[in-house]
């Protein structure tokens, strides 16, 4: 068995940090735009399988509305997942930088 160091399953280098955002849009509500729910750090680590990679991020920034005991704002709970797009980014360091979105 490996020592877990990089490259090995057990020590998954980390590849960058990255700028997580929740937004949501309740269409049903009347809501034209999406609006942004939560926003936070997250990473990306290399996979088992070459150029795989994951998004570690945390839930209660990703689904809120999943924390109701984080979060006690009551109109969180009219907010679903179908509701919400969450957005992922670099930012600063010269670079470069950019949005991913996923709904």
């Amino acid at each position: 068995m490996g020592g877990g160091g990089a490259g090995t399953k057990a020590g998954r280098p980390l590849l960058r940090t990255i700028a997580h955002s929740s937004w949501f849009r309740i269409a049903e509500q009347g809501m034209q735009e999406y609006e942004v729910l939560s926003r936070g750090s997250g990473f990306v680590v290399r996979g088992d399988v070459s150029k795989s990679a994951f998004l570690l991020v945390s839930g209660h920034v990703a689904a809120p509305f999943r924390f109701p005991h984080y979060y006690p704002q009551g109109w969180l709970k009219f907010v679903e997942p179908k509701h919400v797009a969450q957005r992922f980014g670099r930012r600063g360091g010269g670079g470069g930088g950019g949005d991913v979105d996923f709904e």
